[in-house]
């Protein structure tokens, strides 16, 4: 798994802790396969 852009930003309508860096791709591909019928505001 290669990241290249992390935030700590919210995004995907899922909550990220502040403070912990979170590589989109990889984060978003990980929530699709665990919850990817969860998109609630």
């Amino acid at each position: 798994m290669s990241c290249e852009t992390c935030t700590t930003i919210i995004r995907y309508g899922k909550r990220v802790p502040s403070g912990k860096r979170v590589c989109i791709d990889c984060w978003k591909e990980d929530n699709e396969k665990t919850e990817s019928n969860e998109e609630e505001p």
